[in-house]
């Protein structure tokens, strides 16, 4: 992978790209990537979860709720949750179907 310098026009931080063609692409935002990140899952080793082989979690997909019960998984260890919008999404999920639960578990405890 080719490095492409940073460089600064107007006082804003743009990275320009030519193109083989001569195309010039200038850009002030991006989405940057890293390559080969490691999923960090080690807090969930002493649960029964089940991981993809990339290492990240499997969930539910409607609650995110992982095989082992009232663990849920969102964010970079969740598949398909590594752009923030995503896992933002994915959280706001999660966060829902905690609150049934523990509504469902509070009642059970009230009866």
């Amino acid at each position: 992978m080719r490095k492409v310098p940073w460089k600064t026009i107007g006082g804003k931080s743009c990275k320009k790209k030519r193109f083989r063609s001569g195309h010039q692409l200038e850009v002030t935002r991006a989405f940057l990537a890293i390559p080969g990140a490691k999923v960090q899952t080690g807090l969930l080793q002493g649960f029964s979860v089940r991981l993809n082989p990339k290492g990240h979690v499997l969930t539910n997909p409607r609650t995110k709720e992982t095989d082992h019960p009232n663990v849920w998984a969102v964010g970079d260890i969740g598949e398909h949750s590594q752009q923030v919008a995503v896992a933002m999404g994915d959280g706001a999920l999660a966060a829902i179907w905690i609150q049934k639960r523990l509504r469902e578990l509070d009642a059970k405890k009230r009866r």
